[in-house]
């Protein structure tokens, strides 16, 4: 009695055994079956539509066929196809969630050598990290905590009225410095006329000769006209001198006196300009 509950109490693990090795084994023959097979038309179908749907940017409805590809034939490719359509559209969680599907299967895909699995490898291994880093949530930043610092105290300082700035002198005015050579090159113009016309008038009156005469009438005309250039000049140059020192004294609450006095004597006609400081 001993020895035969001993063979019926180790009986039933045998059995329990054995039927689960036969359902391993055809489920993994199943499976094996599966994969072996030629894709049905379905797959080549959905297939062919979403990589046309995929050339033309339509990436939800390339996801579509896609995933009713796998359903017709689990292809562990299209994982990739997937991952990729979902990035395309910034689904960076559904990428991640097929990539990794993708890199878990590669080592089983025997239609990739072991160069092209390596590759695959890394390249998805890079986009898995990236798309990691993408979804971390960023890091609120510490902000120290610090006593307020004391508001600051504005001292207002008092106003200086500022004093007007008197112009600087006549030696600084490029004007007074134009006036002054033009006025200067008229009287030498004036003199050197005069002289040549006196010249010419002289010889007409001893010899009477025409062309001295013509000569003479010629070089008075020019000292008439080097005259009355100077003239004008040293006017302007007076009377926007006046001006000027005008306006200084204004400023520095003096007065300042400007005098222009023509005179003529034997020698010819001079003007003379003066003004006080």
């Amino acid at each position: 009695m001993g020895t035969t509950s001993c063979n019926r109490a180790g009986g039933i693990p045998l059995l329990a055994f054995l039927a689960i090795f036969s359902l391993s084994f055809w489920l993994s023959s199943g499976i094996a079956q599966a994969r072996g097979r030629k894709p049905p038309a379905a797959y080549d179908s959905h297939l062919k539509a979403a990589r046309k749907h995929y050339s033309e940017k339509e990436y939800d409805k390339a996801i579509e066929r896609f995933e009713k590809a796998y359903k017709a034939y689990p292809d562990p490719k299209l994982f990739f196809n997937i991952a990729q359509s979902h990035r395309l559209l910034g689904h960076d969680r559904e990428a991640l969630e097929n990539y990794r599907k993708f890199l878990a299967a590669i080592p089983s895909i025997s239609e990739f050598d072991e160069e092209k699995k390596q590759n695959l490898t890394t390249e998805v291994g890079k986009k898995i990290r990236a798309l990691e880093e993408s979804l971390k949530p960023a890091e609120e930043p510490v902000v120290a905590t610090s006593e307020p610092d004391p508001p600051a105290v504005t001292v207002k300082e008092p106003a200086v009225p500022s004093a007007p700035v008197a112009p600087a002198g006549l030696s600084s005015r490029w004007w007074f410095w134009t006036g002054t050579g033009v006025t200067a090159a008229l009287v030498m113009g004036t003199v050197w006329a005069g002289l040549k016309a006196k010249g010419y008038n002289d010889d007409w009156e001893a010899d009477r000769i025409v062309r001295d005469h013509d000569q003479a009438v010629k070089y008075q005309n020019l000292t008439d006209l080097f005259l009355l250039g100077a003239v004008t000049a040293g006017v302007g140059v007076a009377v926007t001198s006046y001006l000027f020192h005008r306006k200084a004294s204004r400023i520095r609450g003096t007065t300042s006196s400007v005098s222009l006095l023509p005179g003529c004597g034997h020698q010819g006609c001079t003007l003379t300009l003066s003004w006080e400081f």
